[in-house]
């Protein structure tokens, strides 16, 4: 089963990052919206337009969403709805809606709209800057191609390590290792420093 994106897309700033992360990764992307919105002509790329009915955007996303979709919406409920289904799903911002957190999510919604009912101000989510972005281009990318990544093996690593090495004529050199620190991290510092230690005083 191919993996699909559905956008909640009426009120989605991102969704020029979201054509251009899925066509790098051949992802196919529906555009869900009340009213129409311009995308990009391309085969992967489609758009939906339902009626003005309250949440009916929200509902056709619903009925479709799956263990094979990745849904992108700042709706919470429709969040909760997606999830039961099976679906990932992920704010515009790239941060990941998930079963331990729809709760609290939820909750906090209800909170927001008590206050706002009672007519106390309440600020909103602050504007996207780039760098929210980038941070969401990045975990989309990880949130929806993840399970396609070719899995590198100890072997491989060892391999590109060797390569690198072999480029710079270097030995390898001590880098503290950690908790924080990983395997590739490791392997990446080692090569680096190789490559300082035998480059030609300028």
């Amino acid at each position: 089963m191919s993996l699909h994106i559905y956008v909640d897309a009426d009120a989605c700033p991102v969704k020029d990052e979201i054509y251009r992360v899925a066509l790098r990764r051949s992802v196919a992307v529906t555009i869900v919206s009340n009213s129409p919105i311009r995308i990009p002509a391309h085969p992967l790329l489609s758009r939906i337009v339902v009626g003005d009915r309250f949440d009916e955007a929200d509902d056709w996303i619903a009925e479709r969403a799956d263990r094979a979709s990745v849904v992108i919406t700042n709706d919470i409920l429709l969040a909760d709805r997606c999830l039961k289904a099976g679906a990932s799903v992920l704010a515009p911002n790239g941060k990941p809606f998930t079963t331990a957190s729809i709760g609290n999510a939820i909750a906090v919604r209800a909170i927001m709209a008590d206050l706002r009912a009672g007519g106390d101000v309440v600020g909103g989510p602050a504007p996207f800057a780039k760098a929210t972005v980038r941070a969401s281009s990045r975990r989309s990318t990880k949130c929806w191609c993840g399970s396609r990544a070719r899995p590198r093996s100890a072997e491989s690593a060892a391999a590109r390590l060797r390569a690198r090495r072999s480029r710079c004529r270097g030995a390898p050199v001590a880098v503290a290792s950690g908790p924080g620190t990983s395997r590739s991290d490791r392997e990446c510092r080692i090569a680096q420093a190789s490559c300082r230690r035998d480059r030609p005083a300028q």
